[in-house]
């Protein structure tokens, strides 16, 4: 099981690099189950008009590659894993959006999937970037 980071989702849809061959691959092989909490598809939406000027893509384009990655990544309601928050919190006190996805790691036991470098401050969840992950699969 890994957590993934919405800076991930986000530069699969910027550019077809690194995080998009993490995807692709574990798609292939099925080596993970790819877990991440509802606040991801929030905040990709919210800067959906700006990806989409960003990407080159046309916007059935975009639509897709996010389709493929909604397909790979399961959402994991957050009532499961609230409870979790202030621990989350508490080891990163300045980053509340990614105190989330530190929370679901925590509810799961399992390592983020992040190019986020604030995340690996702590030393209580691994955190994997991209580069890193794809050595793995």
């Amino acid at each position: 099981m890994l957590v993934v980071d919405s800076n991930v989702v986000i530069s699969c849809l910027l550019r077809k690099g690194v995080p998009y061959r993490v995807f692709f691959m574990n798609s292939l092989f099925r080596k993970f189950e790819l877990i991440t909490p509802e606040f991801l598809w929030v905040e990709v939406e919210k800067h959906k008009e700006v990806l989409l000027k960003e990407t080159k893509l046309t916007e059935e384009e975009f639509e897709e590659v996010l389709w493929f990655l909604r397909e790979e990544i399961e959402i994991i309601p957050a009532i499961q894993f609230l409870e979790l928050l202030p621990k989350a919190k508490e080891l990163l006190p300045d980053h509340t959006k990614d105190a989330l996805y530190l929370a679901l790691a925590l509810k799961f036991s399992c390592p983020i999937l992040s190019g986020d470098k604030r995340l690996k401050k702590q030393s209580v969840v691994k955190i994997f970037s991209p580069k890193e992950f794809s050595d793995k699969l």
